[in-house]
């Protein structure tokens, strides 16, 4: 299982060390202000004139210094969520790259967007927004009700149960909000993997007549996310309504206090202002319920995320990585008889995979391909075990590569290239491009440095099939495993990759499920029993 980053990682403690300061500032400024603003509503009551100007200067200033601290802590808290986020997406793509294939693919786009996009903004709102409010509620607050003291004991004294009682009605309210954002966050995954999922083919479902029946799936969807989402708002509406009414009524009795006990009226507009200063973080705390329940429901999902079973590490050998693969040895049991059967490819064998289930044959070139852990204990390559190979040594040694392998948004040149540890020059590119058949794709897009459009969109079938067998002929690898890739070739760019692979000195393994001529191929293996082991 991985480890969620730390909040307080890195340089995100020192981060949260300036907030910490710049609010302390912006509470003594809030002081320095609340006295002012007395002093000033004194000299006009006496009806004297000011002659004085220090609390204009004061009131000036700390106005200013609260202005600059309140911009300096809401960067820095931004900076300390990007950050946050930031390890968070690292760890998440370190965890999933480590996953095996078919456990990511059984996995909906639509979700995984929602965890990069969704989740992220959750977890980075509270780190950057949440603890900051959080801490600023923490200081302001119990300074607010001290000058308050200050100016008058009874304006603090009176003050000090509203805000109590304000913070305990928050909590009742706010208490419902980690379910709603769950629930909410549920609404979203759903309605995210379905458009994610349909609208890529919204031409398609067109031509076949489900236009319809896909709009009303949207509206149920879309029906209750609405729902979700206003229940969430009732939620937090109802926790933000809170401090309005506090203030309205801690506003009166201020004033009221003042005029039973006939106060300056210096020092009820310095507790006024106080007040109103003291509101704001109480404000803010109404978010902080919300923002700490939706990073609830993203952190316990990440979690889960984070600890679902990945392949072994791999930590990679000190030896040198043979440069040719000497033989091909599989170890395999008849389900008949129980007996075990060895067959054997010398180097630079071409070998034709067909007998067991599409599924079967893929999880085998993926177990020779180091992608299955239990069938990588029983491989070995000159003798050191295929799992101890870190994923940079085995991408020199072995190009694995499937008839569903991505094509990436971006130019021909990378599409054609993708996972090759070196780049080959561009006249080898296009020359083996030609020669399969892509000569029409050169010239559409406008040569190597055209664009292809995520999962190459702007390619029939045909084209995309055949920019992957070029990746395999660009290989340079002494061993290559094709799945389900030479079959889905026309004939033309079959026979080119035929000849492609007679001439090559890498030993290649392929999927088939028709029989393969002979001539072409130096064997067929057919494994219509349960592999028990390989060496290699």
């Amino acid at each position: 299982m991985t480890s969620m980053p730390k909040i307080l990682g890195g340089r995100r403690g020192r981060e949260f060390a300036l907030i910490v300061f710049a609010l302390l500032g912006q509470a003594t400024a809030a002081g320095a202000a609340a006295f002012a603003v007395r002093d000033l509503f004194s000299s006009l009551a006496a009806r004297q004139g000011f002659t004085d100007f220090t609390p204009f200067l004061v009131l000036g200033l700390s106005g200013l210094a609260i202005a600059i601290l309140r911009v300096f802590s809401r960067i820095v808290g931004e900076r300390m969520g990007q950050s946050y986020a930031y390890d968070i997406r690292c760890e998440i793509y370190r965890h999933t790259s480590r996953m095996a294939r078919q456990t990511v693919a059984n996995r909906r786009s639509g979700a995984i967007s929602l965890r990069f996009v969704g989740d992220l903004t959750a977890l980075r709102s509270w780190v950057g927004l949440g603890m900051p409010q959080l801490v600023a509620a923490a200081i302001l607050i119990p300074v607010t009700l001290l000058v308050l003291y200050l100016i008058e004991p009874e304006f603090g004294l009176y003050t000090l149960p509203l805000f109590i009682l304000a913070v305990a009605i928050m909590a009742v309210f706010g208490s419902k909000l980690p379910e709603a954002n769950r629930y909410l966050r549920s609404a979203r995954w759903r309605l995210a993997a379905d458009m994610t999922e349909r609208m890529p083919n919204a031409p398609y479902f067109e031509s076949i007549g489900r236009t319809r029946y896909e709009m009303d799936l949207i509206k149920k969807r879309t029906d209750t996310l609405i729902d979700a989402s206003m229940e969430r708002l009732k939620s937090t509406e109802y926790v933000r309504a809170v401090p309005e009414i506090i203030s309205a009524i801690a506003a009166a009795m201020i004033i009221w206090l003042g005029f039973r006990a006939q106060l300056p009226t210096g020092s009820v507009a310095g507790a006024l202002a106080t007040l109103g200063l003291g509101v704001q973080p109480l404000r803010d705390l109404g978010m902080v319920w919300n923002r700490h329940s939706a990073w609830a429901a993203a952190h316990e999902k990440c979690i889960r995320a984070l600890s679902q079973e990945t392949l072994p590490a791999r930590q990679g050998t000190s030896g040198a990585l043979p440069k040719k693969l000497p033989s091909v040895s599989v170890a395999y049991l008849h389900i008949s008889d129980s007996a075990e059967t060895l067959v054997e490819a010398p180097a630079g064998s071409k070998i034709a995979i067909t007998g067991a289930s599409d599924t079967d044959k893929t999880a085998w070139l993926a177990g020779l391909a180091g992608l299955n852990p239990d069938m990588a204990q029983r491989i070995e390559i000159n003798g050191t075990g295929l799992g101890e190979f870190s994923a940079k040594q085995r991408s020199s040694l072995i190009t694995f590569i499937t008839a569903d392998d991505p094509l990436l948004k971006g130019s021909l040149r990378r599409v054609l290239t993708l996972g090759l540890p070196k780049r080959p020059s561009d006249r080898k590119i296009i020359r083996t491009a030609e020669r399969i058949g892509l000569g029409p794709v050169l010239e559409r897009l406008g040569g190597l440095d055209g664009k292809v459009s995520e999962g190459g969109r702007n390619l029939a079938s045909g084209e995309r099939i055949c920019c992957l067998a070029v990746r395999a002929m660009l290989s340079r690898a002494p061993l290559v495993l094709l799945d389900g890739l030479v079959e889905m070739l026309d004939t033309d760019s079959q026979a080119v990759f035929f000849r492609w692979m007679r001439k090559s000195q890498a030993t290649v393994f392929f999927t088939s499920r028709s029989h393969v001529e002979q001539t072409e191929i130096d064997a067929t293996w057919d494994f219509t029993s349960r592999v028990a082991g390989i060496r290699v």
